[in-house]
């Protein structure tokens, strides 16, 4: 397999926007590095007088990508590959060159901090980056915030740096292909993301059942309002004579899809009885469950609730049963979407793809992430638009004159402009069936997780998807409770304290280390003792964080003011004293349409 190219730039901030003063390339095992003014127009002129013609991988091509654009001037014809403000390729060309950009981000969604941690032999660099102004680009002196180190050279540090993170890549894309097949190593240099990646190979290789990755758009639409999400909810805190347990599901959707599937043939048929191998349409009753079983979809903003009441909805034939079984009511079905075939269709693509996981920590995750990808990749949803990457000004005027313009963004004359696709969309490249039963799959795995808890003097407080942590007023280390386990070698099986407000949002203690998450502020932004204290008194959280906004591929730094209310969940309703929570009922009238 030919060697991983990689670039990476850094920037300063100046006024709000970024400034790109350093470039470091491992072209041909070679290391490139361009530093101070104009550095992209410099890489650009590289490319031409080398007659470049390789593809190379940045870590974060929105970013990089972003900041080509905005400063390559106008040598070079540029096109793009994007989708929903993300850069997933750009190619650059001249008559004496072509360059093609690849997002190694999409193809490992993890961070190159937790990547070298994995990796071991390359970690990520602490740097200064706050030091990084235009009137320091060239400073040797006493280090930043170690003022015994003399003749510090801010230009090395930031190279050094700078190829630290284009070897952490490159050692990664070694890692994770260098058990792949010829065929396999193909499929990788052309997918754009870890998802496409992981279907194309299941279809190229392991579709022994010819699985349908297309659909009907008019079945796509009535499948997918039975595809739900993950269960992440909180349903309580401990009292004073409980002890707090932590449980994760190993390779729970992996384990999953080396089940049967329901596939191909869909039909709409009448029924009178839930059987199986479909999804239903009915109209529903639940009454006082403490932990519903089936999710609802607001339409408003599409939240994910488990309630109580009445409604209609569309759901997969074993969490019906599942419902039933715990004292629901199916009241009426308005008809049965049936899947003719069964197999398990996955089963070989999961094992085979397994066993690579053990060959080191990085390829454990990389293979986990690829297994899981599938299903999300065959839930994808159908896209009615395009964006384009314009340089003629004729042919923008063009463009505009014939089309309505959805969203637009100038950059250094360069157009970026999304409009509806021109074709009228009738098939789906996707297949929702088998990512809807694979969801149900897991949350009825961990529903009757769930009761066997419960079953042993349990109280649920929190789960996320494929964990559960749960209060008793004993001590159950070492004790196995259906599928789950109390393994006292997990460091993170003991919790010694905790507060859970919201979905992703919490605070751990264990073992004296504090974990705190909340969903859009960076981890551990305030400690635990803030996060009990802003919860309790029911305060308002409000914190400042520099961060970079992106906006239509624009990028700039703001600092922005963040605010939330740890006390404002709304997917069930906490008691007095925040120790427990109900669930939510749903109103209805006498259709049993929401409202």
């Amino acid at each position: 397999m030919r060697n991983f190219n990689i670039i990476d730039i850094e920037t300063f901030n100046e006024n709000g926007r970024f400034v790109p003063y350093c470039i470091c390339v491992i072209l041909n095992e070679k290391r490139i590095s361009i530093y101070g003014s104009e550095v992209i127009k410099r890489l650009i002129e590289m490319f031409e007088k080398l007659k470049i013609n390789e593809t190379f991988y940045a870590h974060n091509l929105t970013f990089d990508g972003s900041i080509i654009i905005e400063n390559m001037g106008t040598t070079g014809k540029l096109k793009g590959i994007f989708f929903k403000s993300n850069i997933y390729e750009i190619t650059i060309w001249t008559k004496n060159f072509k360059v093609v950009l690849k997002c190694s981000y999409k193809m490992f969604p993890l961070s190159l901090k937790k990547i070298g941690q994995l990796i071991k032999e390359k970690e990520k660099i602490e740097f200064p980056h706050e030091f990084a102004k235009k009137e320091n680009l060239y400073y040797i002196g006493d280090k930043p915030r170690n003022e015994k180190i003399k003749d510090w050279n801010f230009k090395k540090e930031v190279i050094d740096y700078c190829f630290n993170d284009c070897e952490i890549t490159k050692k990664m894309l070694e890692k994770v292909t260098r058990s792949m097949n010829i065929q396999e190593k193909e499929i990788f240099l052309q997918s754009r993301s870890i998802s496409s990646l992981s279907l194309n190979t299941f279809k190229k290789k392991f579709n022994n059942f010819n699985l349908e990755t297309k659909m009907d758009i008019d079945k796509d639409e009535m499948i997918r309002n039975g595809f739900y999400g993950g269960r992440c909810e909180v349903f309580g805190n401990r009292y004073a004579d409980e002890k707090i347990f932590h449980f994760d599901f190993s390779g729970m959707y992996a384990e999953i899809m080396k089940e049967e599937f329901f596939f191909n043939n869909i039909e709409i048929e009448k029924s009178n009885e839930i059987s199986e191998g479909g999804f239903y349409k009915v109209d529903l009753v639940s009454d006082n469950m403490d932990i519903p079983v089936l999710p609802f979809k607001e339409k408003k903003d599409g939240k994910l609730i488990f309630p109580n009441g009445r409604w209609t909805g569309t759901y997969w034939y074993e969490e019906l049963k599942l419902f039933e079984k715990e004292g629901g009511v199916v009241d009426k079905i308005h008809y049965k979407i049936k899947l003719k075939n069964k197999e398990k269709i996955f089963e070989k693509f999961v094992e085979n793809y397994n066993v690579l996981r053990n060959e080191s920590e990085v390829e454990n995750v990389f293979w986990k992430l690829f297994i899981n990808s599938i299903y999300g990749r065959l839930g994808m949803g159908p896209n009615f638009e395009e964006t384009l990457l314009i340089q003629d000004e004729e042919e923008y005027k063009k463009i505009r004159k014939e089309k309505e313009i959805l969203k637009e963004s100038i950059i250094n004359k360069i157009k970026i402009i999304t409009i509806e696709k021109e074709k009228k969309i009738d098939t789906v490249e996707s297949n929702v069936s088998i990512a809807a039963q694979i969801t149900s799959k897991a949350r009825i795995k961990l529903f009757k997780a769930f009761k066997e808890v419960i079953k042993n003097e349990g109280r649920i407080l929190y789960t996320d998807t494929d964990s559960i942590f749960a209060a008793f007023k004993k001590n159950v280390l070492w004790e196995k409770h259906g599928e789950v386990y109390w393994d006292g070698n997990k460091v993170d099986t003991v919790i010694d304290d905790a507060i859970f407000a919201l979905p992703k949002g919490y605070a751990l203690l264990i073992k004296k280390k504090e974990i705190v998450k909340i969903k859009g502020f960076r981890r551990n932004s305030i400690s635990f003792h803030e996060f009990e204290k802003t919860f309790k008194n029911n305060n308002e959280l409000t914190l400042k964080e520099i961060n970079f906004k992106k906006s239509n591929f624009s990028l700039k730094f703001e600092e922005i003011e963040k605010k939330i209310q740890l006390n404002s969940y709304d997917k069930r309703v906490f008691d007095k004293d925040k120790n427990k929570t109900k669930a939510l009922v749903i109103k209805t009238n006498n259709n049993f349409d929401p409202t």
